[in-house]
C-alpha cells in the first residue's frame, strides 16, 4: 500500500486553512502520479510496455493521446506523423490499420490502440487528448466498447474538439466524462485570477471542467502558483501539471497544493511520495 507523503495533504484546503467544496475530478488518490505517455526512457512512449512500466513505477493514473488511421482506428499516439519516433515520415493518419499494427518503436514495441490502453488498464483513470478532429469517432467508439467513459478525463488544446468530443461519447454512452479546459479557457482564468476578480465568476468559467492541466509556466509567465491553485480548488477544479520530471520541481509544486503531477519520471514521483525524504534528493539520478 502507498504511504501518504506530508508534501500534500489528501484533501485541499485554503490559505486560511478552510477546507475547500469537493473538486469534481475522478475519484482516486491524490496527490496523483499521472504517467505522460507511460514510462518510456528508451522512447518507446505510448506503447503497452510503457504503460505497463508506468503502473510498476506507481502509476495510480496514465496519460495518452489519440489519432486516428485513415480507416478509423484509434491509436495511443501523439505526434501527426511517425519521423519522431520511429525515424519515418508517414503521417498517421494517411496509414491503414495494417500498416500501423507493422510500426515498431524502440526496436520491437508495437503501436497501442486507445482500445488496447483502456481495455487493459480497467481500473485506472486514462487521461486523453484528443489531437484531431478525424480522431472523435473512433476514440468514441473505443471508449464506447471498453465501457471507460466514467474513468476518462478528456483534453486537447482546440477548445471545439474536445467539447465535440465529450459530448459524443455522451450520446453514445449515456456517460458524461469529465473533461479539462482548453487554451481559450485557461487564459481567461489566468486573468480572472490576476484581476483578483470574484470567486463566483471564476466558478462560472470553471463549472464546466474537473481539472485545470497547465503548465508550470508559459513564455516565462507562471501559470501555477499558490493563488491560481487555490482559485481553482475554491472552483472545484484539480490542477494537474505538466510536464515535470525533475524531483526539486515536483517538492515544490507538491507543497504548492497541486493534485497532480503528469510526468515522463513517475518513477521519479513515486520515490519522491513514498521513499525516505533523503533517498528521494537521489532518486532517478
Amino acid at each position: 500500500m502507498r504511504s501518504s507523503t506530508p508534501l500534500r495533504p489528501d484533501r485541499p484546503a485554503s490559505p486560511s486553512g478552510r477546507t475547500v467544496p469537493p473538486l469534481r475530478f475522478l475519484p482516486g488518490p491524490r496527490p496523483r502520479r499521472i504517467a505522460h505517455r507511460g514510462l518510456a526512457l528508451d522512447g518507446a512512449e505510448n506503447t503497452m510496455r510503457a504503460f505497463e512500466d508506468a503502473v510498476i513505477a506507481g502509476a495510480d493514473m496514465l496519460e495518452t493521446d489519440t489519432r486516428a488511421t485513415s480507416d478509423g482506428l484509434a491509436l495511443a499516439f501523439h505526434d501527426e506523423d511517425l519521423r519522431r519516433v520511429a525515424d519515418d515520415p508517414r503521417r498517421i493518419d494517411r496509414l491503414s490499420t495494417v500498416d500501423a499494427r507493422q510500426v515498431r518503436l524502440a526496436g520491437d514495441e508495437p503501436l497501442a490502440t486507445l482500445e488496447e490502453v483502456l481495455g487493459t488498464f480497467t481500473d485506472l483513470p486514462v487521461n486523453i487528448d484528443v489531437k484531431s478532429p478525424s480522431a472523435i469517432e473512433p476514440a468514441v467508439a473505443a471508449i464506447a466498447r471498453t465501457g471507460s467513459a466514467g474513468r476518462i478525463c478528456l483534453a486537447g488544446f482546440d477548445d471545439a474538439v474536445t467539447a465535440l468530443a465529450v459530448r459524443r461519447v455522451r450520446e453514445v454512452t449515456g456517460v458524461a466524462p469529465v473533461r479539462s479546459p482548453s487554451r481559450r479557457a485557461i487564459a481567461l482564468f489566468l486573468g480572472l485570477v490576476a484581476s483578483e476578480a470574484p470567486h463566483a465568476v471564476v466558478r462560472r468559467l470553471l463549472a464546466p471542467y474537473a481539472a485545470l492541466q497547465v503548465p508550470r509556466a508559459y513564455r516565462g509567465i507562471p501559470v501555477v502558483t499558490p493563488r491560481t491553485v487555490a482559485a481553482a480548488h475554491r472552483a472545484g477544479c484539480e490542477v494537474h501539471v505538466w510536464t515535470i520530471d525533475e524531483i526539486p520541481a515536483m517538492e515544490e509544486l507538491l507543497v504548492m497544493g497541486v493534485d497532480g503531477i503528469i510526468s515522463n519520471r513517475v518513477d521519479r514521483l513515486g520515490h519522491l511520495l513514498d521513499g525516505p525524504r533523503e533517498q528521494n534528493r537521489h532518486a532517478g539520478r
